[in-house]
C-alpha cells in the first residue's frame, strides 16, 4: 500500500468521525418538533342510553382526502399563501383521525351504527382541513347513496375561532384545539345529515 492510499484512507476516516460528531451536536440544536392528534373527545359526564334496535345501519364506504391536504403536515392558509406548520405535525394521517372520530363519535351518540353490509352508504372527502390567522377550518364532501343511488350530496364545513381559547400553552395548541372543536362541529353535522335518511 503505498503511502498517498494511507493518507487518503485515514483522512477520510477521519471525515466520517467528524461528521458522526457534528451531527449530535447539530442534532441538539434542531428545533423540537410537536406531534398533534385529532379526535372525537366525548368529556361529558352523562352517559347516552341508546335503544340500538332503532338504530339506522350505516356502511363507511370509503374517506378521501384531496392530495394537498394527504399528509402529516398541519397546513396553514394566509389569503391565498398556503404553507406547513414548522414543527409540528398531525400523529397519523388525517384520514386515519377522521375515520377514528367517527367511529368514537357514532358510539358515544345514538341513532346512528356502522355496519358493514347496511344499504345505506356513506362516503367523506376531505377537501380542506387547515390553520387560518385567526381560526380552524375543515370541509368535508359528504355522499350518501342507497342501492347504488347517490341519494344526497352536500358540503360540510366547520370552524372555530381561536378566540375564547387562550387557556392553551402555546400558538400552536390553540390551533390544533380549535381545529378539534371545528371537527366535532363536522362530525355532528354529518350525523345530521344521515339522520335524515332514517
Amino acid at each position: 500500500m503505498n503511502f498517498s492510499l494511507k493518507v487518503e484512507i485515514k483522512s477520510t476516516i477521519l471525515a466520517v468521525i467528524f461528521g458522526v460528531l457534528m451531527s449530535g451536536c447539530l442534532a441538539k440544536d434542531a428545533p423540537k418538533l410537536s406531534y398533534y392528534e385529532l379526535g372525537y373527545n366525548n368529556d361529558s359526564n352523562a352517559t347516552q342510553i341508546c335503544d340500538r334496535r332503532a338504530d339506522l345501519m350505516l356502511n363507511l364506504a370509503y374517506i378521501k382526502v384531496q392530495d394537498g391536504y394527504n399528509s402529516r403536515d398541519i397546513i396553514t392558509k394566509d389569503g391565498i399563501n398556503v404553507s406547513k406548520m414548522n414543527n409540528a405535525k398531525y400523529i397519523a394521517s388525517p384520514k386515519d383521525m377522521l375515520k377514528k372520530a367517527l367511529v368514537l363519535y357514532l358510539n358515544s351518540n345514538c341513532h346512528l351504527k356502522l355496519s358493514s353490509d347496511a344499504s345505506l352508504q356513506m362516503g367523506l372527502n376531505i377537501t380542506e382541513m387547515s390553520i387560518q390567522p385567526r381560526y380552524a377550518f375543515i370541509q368535508i364532501a359528504l355522499e350518501l347513496s342507497q342501492n347504488g343511488k347517490v341519494i344526497s350530496n352536500e358540503i360540510i364545513s366547520a370552524k372555530k375561532s381561536f378566540d375564547g381559547l387562550n387557556n392553551a400553552t402555546s400558538s400552536e395548541n390553540i390551533a390544533m384545539t380549535a381545529m378539534n372543536l371545528a371537527l366535532e362541529n363536522a362530525l355532528w353535522q354529518i350525523h345530521q345529515a344521515a339522520l335524515r335518511y332514517r
